[in-house]
């Protein structure tokens, strides 16, 4: 379908939502933000600096860098801010040097949680980013 972004994925193989080999991609790094905010804290900023910084040294990966929310709010408020994370995410990428064309960035807002929503630990763990490395050639 039109989402397919790896149309040669062999029959059978499982995949991601975006189509592609689920074994092509590994979680690196999740980055945390407050609640209702888009903004890197500074320990945030200085480990994707370190991020960028292997990315220029191994071309043939790729970046899908995915934004995710916890459930407060509407779905479509999260959607939006889980979006912003992700474009915060990328600036800070493309500021170290790492071409744009090599970062994927997908919004998810609360439709992805990783703990409960019902307890602030649970929420607080939600509000992320989460950086996947794709081998070159899983995605257009």
């Amino acid at each position: 379908n039109g989402e397919d972004q790896c149309p040669r994925t062999e029959a059978g193989e499982r995949v991601m939502h975006n189509g592609c080999s689920a074994r092509q991609a590994v979680s690196i790094e999740s980055v945390l933000f407050e609640h209702g905010s888009a903004e890197l804290d500074v320990a945030a900023h200085e480990r994707l600096v370190k991020i960028a910084e292997v990315l220029r040294q191994t071309p043939r990966f790729r970046l899908a860098v995915q934004g995710h929310s916890d459930n407060s709010g509407s779905s479509d408020a999260n959607y939006h801010l889980s979006r912003l994370r992700a474009k915060a995410v990328k600036a800070v990428l493309l500021e170290m040097g790492v071409s744009s064309a090599r970062i994927d960035i997908q919004a998810y807002g609360d439709a992805m949680p990783i703990a409960d929503n019902n307890t602030a630990d649970g929420r607080a763990r939600n509000r992320r980013v989460a950086l996947r490395v794709i081998r070159a050639g899983s995605v257009k």
